[in-house]
């Protein structure tokens, strides 16, 4: 009898979880795909023109001391491999063959990839005489896994309290009944 007392309230709180579920997921699939769209017109040619600016500073063939100066000043992890072998400037060569490619592209008759390895992020520039590959120079922070569960348990008392809400909300009806 007890189930029956507060079937209309739950069935309320389980219609708000449905609509806010779907609410969400309607919002982040339009977010995500509103800045994929802003990234691929907007940001990646300046990121190409970017890479473009340094591998016309490191030179052909490249010059190893002003890429160690340019990656110092600019604050990124700059990668050659060419014939000669491989360079880094963090002194740590990057594995482009276990590199998990996210992106290819061709623009000016260069083959591009944005792709990820060992935590970092990587814009990769396949030249006719090497590869040049820029990387961010910090990996991202991450915290104690016990701070994820920080929105579910906002979530689980929001729905308690939507429920309390709602069993005192019809309590005048379970009385009129």
């Amino acid at each position: 009898m007890k189930l029956r007392r507060h079937s209309l309230s739950r069935r309320l709180v389980a219609l708000f979880v449905i609509t806010a579920i779907a609410f969400v997921l309607l919002v982040g699939l339009s977010i995500g795909s509103a800045f994929r769209s802003h990234f691929q017109d907007t940001v990646r040619p300046h990121l190409l023109r970017y890479l473009q600016y340094i591998q016309a500073d490191i030179g052909v063939p490249p010059n190893l001391a002003r890429a160690e100066q340019l990656a110092r000043e600019l604050d990124v992890d700059i990668h050659i491999h060419g014939a000669d072998g491989a360079w880094s400037s963090n002194h740590t060569v990057l594995d482009m063959t276990h590199m998990q490619v996210h992106r290819r592209f061709t623009s000016n008759n260069v083959n591009f990839e944005f792709g990820s390895w060992d935590d970092r992020e990587y814009l990769v520039a396949h030249l006719p005489q090497y590869t040049l590959a820029l990387g961010t120079t910090t990996t991202r922070e991450r915290g104690p896994w016990h701070w994820r569960l920080v929105p579910l348990i906002v979530l689980l008392v929001i729905l308690a309290l939507l429920y309390h809400g709602t069993r005192r909300l019809f309590a005048p009806i379970e009385i009129l009944k």
